[in-house]
């Protein structure tokens, strides 16, 4: 497998590389921590603290849990 595969594999499972993060590891802290923020969300699992590629998909996640909690 070349290496732009094999990111690609890993990305699918991980959304932060560098933290080894999944999305449910996100939104498990987010609503263990009742995270309302990008600066929370930073704090408490470290995610985009390293290279910053995951930091669009973060917000993303976090943007989705964030209304879900409104609903």
């Amino acid at each position: 497998m070349q290496e732009e595969q094999w990111i690609s594999y890993i990305r699918q499972k991980k959304v932060c590389l560098c933290s080894g993060l999944s999305q449910e590891d996100l939104e498990k802290a987010i609503q263990k921590y009742n995270i309302r923020s990008f600066n929370e969300l930073q704090y408490y699992t470290k995610c985009c603290t390293h290279c910053g590629t995951c930091k669009e998909k973060v917000l993303e996640i976090l943007k989705k849990n964030l209304n879900y909690k409104k609903n």
